[in-house]
């Protein structure tokens, strides 16, 4: 006698499509799942890396207005020189001295070497 295969078995061998079958040269779905989430981290901790930078962005830019503000006020551009030449590094966040970036240079805003260059004239 001749196995015949069950009805509710034949309809399942038929609802499966020839892109559903397994194949093993080709990734299965926990494989994509895995490449997603790492592309989620990724992406998560590049935009937590831009919020950061924005910030410490926002933050010097607000010391440089303020120090702006002190200079027109005081009138005393050499005393915002020495604070900064005397804030850590670490505070001040713009600091090129002891950085590599050559001898003797520092990281003034443009503003403030004039008038320290338009003092000393």
């Amino acid at each position: 006698e001749e196995y015949k295969e069950p009805q509710h078995l034949t309809d399942l061998h038929a609802s499966v499509r020839s892109a559903d079958m397994y194949h093993p040269m080709m990734p299965n779905d926990y494989l994509a799942y895995r490449q997603r989430k790492e592309n989620e981290l990724l992406q998560a901790n590049l935009e937590k890396q831009a919020q950061k930078t924005l910030e410490m962005q926002r933050k010097l830019r607000e010391q440089i207005e303020e120090e702006r503000r002190k200079a027109l006020d005081s009138g005393d551009a050499k005393k915002i020189i020495e604070s900064r030449l005397t804030t850590p590094v670490e505070n001040t966040m713009i600091s090129g001295i002891g950085r590599g970036r050559g001898r003797g240079l520092s990281n003034l805003p443009a503003w403030l070497v004039k008038k320290q260059q338009e003092e000393n004239q």
